[in-house]
């Protein structure tokens, strides 16, 4: 409450001293720099005024003085209390140790999960990569022909190249 007090005396007393600064500038038909270097000149006393807040930073005097908590948001959005290292640790191997449950119950209800399963996964794992080649392939040749390259080559040698 005390810091509260202190930041509203010291807010309503700059926006006094900015408000009659702006008249006194007005009424002496001073250019509009001067008032805008006004503002800025408050808006740096403001800071300085605020280092009495500093206090909060210290570690065991500021969290006795606010006793605030800290807070993190959970997937859902929700604000709840943050997760200390350990208990992020903790979180993170159950989460491990579930989706390896999940994984080998998926493996045993799975019936391609033998070595015919492996053999499938493996043809295409291959079948995409030279899917992906080839498109790539597609795209370089195009570049190729769009070149000076292009005009003292002709495609079909180009095409050779890629096949």
């Amino acid at each position: 409450p005390y810091f509260m007090a202190y930041d509203v005396v010291v807010v309503v007393s700059l926006l006094l001293y900015l408000g009659l600064k702006c008249l006194h500038l007005h009424s002496q038909g001073a250019p509009e720099w001067l008032l805008w270097m006004s503002c800025f000149n408050v808006k740096t006393v403001w800071a300085l005024l605020g280092f009495p807040f500093m206090v909060f930073a210290f570690p065991v005097v500021g969290d006795s003085l606010h006793r605030a908590k800290p807070t993190a948001y959970d997937q859902a959005g929700l604000l709840v209390p943050a997760l200390s290292g350990s208990d992020m640790k903790q979180r993170i191997a159950l989460e491990e140790e579930e989706a390896a449950e999940a994984q080998v119950a998926q493996a045993l209800t799975d019936e391609t999960s033998g070595l015919t399963g492996a053999a499938l996964r493996i043809q295409k794992i291959r079948r995409g990569n030279e899917a992906r080649k080839r498109t790539g392939a597609r795209f370089m040749r195009h570049l190729v022909v769009q070149t000076p390259v292009g005009f003292f080559i002709s495609a079909n040698e180009i095409e050779k190249w890629f096949n």
